[in-house]
C-alpha cells in the first residue's frame, strides 16, 4: 500500500469507528491493518470495508476483511490457470491449422509432389516430414510411413499429403 493508501485507509477507518460507536484506530492498529491487506489494490480494500459496513453490525478486524479478499483472489487464479490450461488443450488441438503450420503442410505437399532423382529422399523433404513428426510426437514407426509414402508416392501428391494428413491426425490422438 502507497502512503496515500495508508492516509485513505486511516480516513475509512475512522469513518467505520464512527459509525460503529468505537475509538479511532491507532498507529500501531493502522500499521496491523496495512501489513495484513498490503497484498491487494486500495479499491477491493475499500469496497470490502463499505461492503462490510452495509452489511454487518460490528466493527471488523483485519482478518474480516483479509479471508474474503484472499478467497476472491485465490478464485480469480484458479480460474485464469484454468482458461490457460483450456487455451492450452485449444492450441494443441488446433496444431497445423495456425499461418505457419498450414504454411509448412503447404511446403511439404509441394515437395512430395516432386519425383525424387534417387531413391533416397531429398534432404529439404527429409527435413520437413522430421520437423512435421517433431511437431505432432510422431512414433518413429509413423516417422517410417511418411518417409515411406513419400517415396512411393512422389508423382501423387494429393495422395502422399492425405497420408501426411492421416499421420498427423492419427498423431495428435
Amino acid at each position: 500500500m502507497t502512503e496515500d493508501d495508508l492516509r485513505r485507509l486511516r480516513e475509512l477507518l475512522a469513518e467505520m469507528a464512527a459509525t460503529y460507536g468505537r475509538r479511532l484506530p491507532t498507529d500501531a492498529a493502522l500499521k496491523n491493518w496495512a501489513l495484513t491487506l498490503y497484498a491487494f489494490s486500495w479499491l477491493r480494500v475499500e469496497q470490502e470495508l463499505r461492503n462490510w459496513m452495509a452489511t454487518k453490525p460490528r466493527m471488523p478486524t483485519p482478518g474480516d476483511i483479509y479471508v474474503p479478499l484472499n478467497d476472491a483472489a485465490m478464485a480469480a487464479r484458479e480460474t485464469a490457470e484454468r482458461a490457460a490450461k483450456q487455451q492450452e488443450q485449444k492450441d494443441i488441438a488446433n496444431r497445423g491449422q495456425t499461418e505457419v503450420g498450414l504454411k509448412m503442410l503447404d511446403t511439404v505437399k509441394e515437395m512430395l509432389g516432386r519425383r525424387p532423382k534417387s531413391p533416397m529422399l531429398s534432404p529439404a523433404l527429409e527435413k520437413m516430414i522430421a520437423c512435421v513428426a517433431t511437431h505432432y510426437r510422431c512414433s518413429p514407426s509413423e516417422l517410417r510411413e511418411m518417409r515411406q509414402c513419400a517415396f512411393d508416392h512422389p508423382q501423387d501428391a494429393e495422395t502422399c499429403y492425405a497420408a501426411l494428413m492421416r499421420e498427423i491426425s492419427g498423431a495428435q490422438k
